[in-house]
């Protein structure tokens, strides 16, 4: 279609994967929020997970980060824009998904549909160990979602019990950097709407009257969410 993004084959791991160009796409719908504040709430709004929904890369000149982003986050991010551009992208995304599903070979003897049966079933194998070793984890992770906030401290003392060298300073840095949290550690209203983080206000008197602290805390679907992207980034020496 006329105008519309390439769809870029990258292989990653043994796998290739159909992605699009997050610059493109940003410039394409015709955002008007900087780009690194726009992927870094659409990435947060999404819950999109680094090496499964996108990948860094380095296809523009003189950017210092680039995405990939898989057609399926493309079509979400293209949704979440709520006008008719967003539409025309989501449309036409679903489209190239259905192209790209059009041409996978289907079996062409009867010695390649019995290979492609067993490979099928032995996937459907490690699926349901995978569910059975991941059941205790997905458990635990619906007990925190429900759970009230903690502060950012705390959650940086049960990060570093679990290995992940990072103290509330490096922690808040990170959250900042990152665009989750505003200087000043409060959280942008999109991560509050989304469930990652609570705050709540208190007046306190000092010698020049009245004044309101704010205290934010993280809830339990926010630490689900960024855990693991907080354990790669300081296990990786990313975040000093």
């Amino acid at each position: 279609m006329k105008g519309m993004i390439p769809i870029l084959k990258q292989t990653i791991g043994n796998e290739n994967v159909h992605c699009v160009n997050a610059r493109e796409l940003h410039e394409k719908l015709e955002v008007k929020t900087r780009f690194n504040d726009w992927i870094a709430r659409r990435i947060g709004e999404t819950m999109a997970v680094g090496g499964e929904d996108y990948f860094y890369s380095n296809l523009s000149k003189g950017a210092t980060k680039d995405y990939l982003l898989t057609i399926d986050l493309a079509k979400e991010f293209a949704m979440l824009e709520r006008n008719a551009i967003g539409q025309k992208f989501r449309r036409y995304f679903i489209e190239c998904e259905r192209r790209l599903l059009a041409q996978h070979q289907i079996p062409q003897s009867y010695a390649d549909a019995l290979l492609e049966c067993a490979r099928l079933e032995s996937e459907r194998e490690k699926l349901a160990l995978e569910v059975q070793k991941n059941a205790p984890l997905v458990a635990h992770a619906k007990a925190i979602a429900v759970t009230d906030g903690i502060l950012i401290g705390d959650f940086a003392k049960l990060l570093c019990k679990n290995g992940v060298n990072v103290g509330q300073n490096r922690l808040f840095a990170w959250l900042r950097s990152e665009g989750y949290l505003m200087q000043g550690n409060k959280p942008y209203q999109c991560y509050i709407d989304n469930g990652y983080f609570e705050t709540s206000a208190t007046t306190i008197a000092t010698n020049h009257g009245a004044r309101e602290v704010i205290t934010t805390r993280i809830t339990g679907k926010g630490q689900i969410a960024l855990s693991d992207k907080i354990t790669k980034a300081f296990l990786k020496g990313v975040a000093r």
